[in-house]
């Protein structure tokens, strides 16, 4: 992932492109507005197209790895997806990760195994040198975040993924294991529900890592009133805060395992290091529950796998 320092740095000045939009119902594009821009596009030879796939590679070649005229171009229809779809397999996790995040972003319509497990393998916290899937181009003045564009996608297709999803709980990547979690709760997918509440629930407790908590519960609360016994067991082995979390998750379901007074239990006081959270703000939190860039901004900078 990019670095947090440079991302503070320069991300104020840098305006992030339309192309590498994190919605990945984001259609718009400026090129389909702009004859020049699509005479330019409609002009490039097969070879040339060949080339721009080349240069998604992890290379010693700084900076030559963009992927925005090869989105433009798939967008425009004018390369056959066919084409394309074998570089899910290639050795290059780079080129693999781009080719995946431009099919997604070119033909949303088009499903594939091997794409949703390109797209959870984008889940893991990694670090490639040089042209990276999350460095910071300030020349074209975009982002590639390939964590926050797969978590968006998978927030809502994460069904179609479910296989990986599952795996993603045993990886030894810790940023992949919770994001997998929570996709997981998202998508109410009930698979591995013991292993998936023990990480969601472990990241309700005040382990000094901002917003974790917060992704935590928001899953947690996806998952509905089916696990409220469930949560019995982390109850009784949590600290104050996820203690406190568990219970605003019993009250809001409108179960009660334990007959506790649920009452007076408020979020304000639960993920307190959040200004954002003050007073009873539960349906705040809910309201945020399905937007994956608040969710990841938190997650991304402060849930490292160190």
């Amino acid at each position: 992932m990019i670095n947090t320092t440079i991302l503070i740095i320069f991300a104020i000045g840098v305006s992030v492109s339309s192309a590498w939009s994190l919605n990945p119902y984001d259609e718009y594009d400026e090129i389909l507005t702009n004859s020049a821009s699509f005479e330019f596009l409609r002009n490039f030879s097969e070879e040339e197209i060949y080339q721009e796939i080349e240069d998604l590679r992890d290379d010693e070649v700084k900076w030559n790895a963009s992927g925005t005229s090869l989105l433009s171009i798939m967008r425009l229809n004018l390369f056959p997806i066919e084409k394309l779809t074998p570089y899910l397999d290639s050795d290059d996790h780079q080129q693999r990760q781009f080719i995946a995040h431009i099919i997604r972003r070119s033909n949303y319509s088009y499903h594939s195994d091997r794409l949703f497990e390109v797209l959870v393998e984008s889940l893991r916290s990694d670090y490639i040198n040089s042209d990276e899937p999350s460095v910071l181009f300030c020349a074209g003045g975009y982002f590639f975040l390939n964590a926050y564009m797969a978590f968006d996608d998978l927030l809502v297709n994460g069904i179609f993924a479910k296989k990986y999803l599952l795996e993603g709980l045993n990886s030894r990547c810790r940023q992949q294991k919770f994001f997998c979690a929570i996709l997981l709760g998202e998508n109410r997918i009930f698979d591995e529900l013991d292993n998936t509440l023990d990480i969601l629930c472990n990241n309700l407790k005040d382990d000094g890592r901002m917003s974790n908590g917060c992704h935590a519960f928001a899953a947690l609360f996806s998952f509905g009133p089916r696990i409220s016994e469930k949560l019995v067991t982390h109850h009784n082995r949590g600290d104050r805060q996820s203690k406190r979390a568990i219970e605003i998750l019993w009250r809001e379901f409108g179960t009660n395992p334990k007959g506790m007074n649920l009452e007076n239990v408020v979020i304000g006081k639960t993920f307190g290091h959040t200004p954002a959270w003050s007073g009873d703000s539960l349906k705040y939190l809910i309201n945020y529950n399905k937007h994956g860039h608040y969710r990841l901004h938190g997650s991304l900078n402060y849930y490292k796998n160190k």
